[in-house]
């Protein structure tokens, strides 16, 4: 694994220089960066995937010194030797693809010959799909228009076709035996990425929801690809407040109409999907709490697949601790080699916070009735490898698909 100091090592002991580039790096600049290539290459062995600071998109521009000429010794901030550490893990996936490749087939065989979860007969025609955005409204939570938030809300097909619709036909249409399966996306995903990605989950769950018709609503939030990896990821956890409070609204309107809900949250959706039941039951986030009436005891079974909230954050007392008073039961998939979620800690600067989708459930606050929290997790390591990848979960062993699934013919 490249360190800080191999990074510090190829800048200054290998008659090399990082500078940060002007808005257009000179055309000698590229010819230098092919010269380090192979300068790189060379010592891979020794460095492990070093050439990802070619590969990756740092803001970094590299020189080759001039001979006879000294380099003067430079510094990276802390923040771009993360982001190159961090690409140079995820580079590992490309040099092992086609073992990959290989590995998922296999995995998908035991999968299909171990199940043990029947896949009942559906009419997906009956199924409906709704996609509710809310890209449009306040990134913050302080100023969060929560009386009755204006979303962009579409009825799609199964192929991704859509109509407008809005959130009051949403809402009526509900009946209380058509139970509802929520999806909240990851981080980077622009508009499209996120209907695409809820389709995708929509496939790979709906043959395991049992008989009976559900309305699929993507949960789309906005978090388009901002800048570099770890800047991106502050700006979309400060997000996560407000996206939890406008949630928490549409979960609250569904309980008042006896809706069964269950909900699925990836990365930060799984940050939202807590932050919105924990807000539910009348938690504050970002100091803000849910106008109206607060409601305990929803029984609403959870999916959270690589959740990018801290390890602690749902025992009584904690910023989320109030979410388990609206669970009646949990499923965690996790990833204890997550390349990404090894270094949550750099979200806030704090060291030792762990990320929940790295380290697996340590400890879960009881439900409203005081009963201890009935919690299946699996940690998914063995065939993910180092990959923050939500379709993964899905289409290797860990079947995320058939564990999501469950969560609408459970007891609610």
């Amino acid at each position: 694994m490249l360190s800080k100091q191999h990074v510090s090592f190829l800048c200054n002991n290998l008659l090399l220089s990082c500078t940060i580039p002007t808005p257009h790096p000179p055309d000698a600049t590229i010819v230098h960066r092919i010269t380090l290539a192979i300068v790189i290459f060379a010592i891979a062995p020794a460095l492990g995937s070093a050439a990802a600071i070619l590969d990756s998109n740092v803001p970094i521009t590299i020189r080759v010194a001039e001979p006879g000429n000294r380099v003067n010794p430079v510094s990276l901030s802390d923040e771009v030797l993360d982001e190159i550490i961090i690409a140079s893990e995820l580079s590992e996936l490309s040099e092992l693809s086609e073992l990959s490749e290989l590995s998922e087939l296999s995995e998908a065989s035991v999968g299909s010959e171990t199940a043990d979860i029947v896949v009942e007969e559906r009419n997906i025609a009956n199924d409906r799909l709704w996609l509710i955005d809310s890209r449009n409204l306040s990134y913050s939570a302080c100023h969060a228009s929560l009386k009755a938030p204006a979303f962009q809300v579409a009825q799609l097909d199964s192929c991704g076709n859509s109509r407008c619709a809005s959130t009051e036909e949403f809402l009526s249409s509900l009946v209380a035996d058509r139970p509802v399966l929520i999806q909240v996306h990851g981080n980077r995903m622009d508009e499209q990425a996120a209907l695409e990605r809820g389709i995708f989950v929509y496939r790979n769950t709906v043959p395991y929801c049992g008989g009976r018709p559900l309305d699929f609503l993507i949960f789309s939030w906005p978090s388009d690809r901002e800048g570099i990896l770890l800047g991106d990821g502050r700006a979309k956890a400060e997000r996560t407040d407000a996206q939890g409070l406008y949630l928490a609204w549409i979960i609250r309107e569904l309980v008042e109409r006896n809706i069964p809900v269950a909900v699925i949250g990836f990365s930060f959706g799984g940050r939202i999907a807590t932050g919105a039941l924990h807000s539910m039951a009348g938690g504050k986030l970002a100091g803000r709490t849910l106008p109206g009436e607060h409601h305990v005891g929803a029984d609403i079974n959870v999916g959270l697949i690589a959740p990018a909230l801290e390890d602690d954050w749902l025992r009584s007392g904690s910023y989320h601790g109030l979410a388990t008073q609206n669970i009646r039961q949990m499923t965690i998939l996790y990833n204890r080699r997550d390349a990404v979620l090894k270094r949550y800690w750099l979200l806030d600067k704090v060291r030792g916070s762990m990320a929940l989708g790295f380290t697996g459930p340590k400890g879960i606050g009881p439900r409203a009735d005081g009963s201890s929290m009935p919690v299946f997790s699996r940690d998914c390591s063995t065939t993910l490898g180092i990959r923050h990848d939500e379709q993964k979960y899905y289409t290797q062993a860990c079947r995320a698909g058939q564990q999501m699934g469950t969560l609408i013919t459970l007891p609610h």
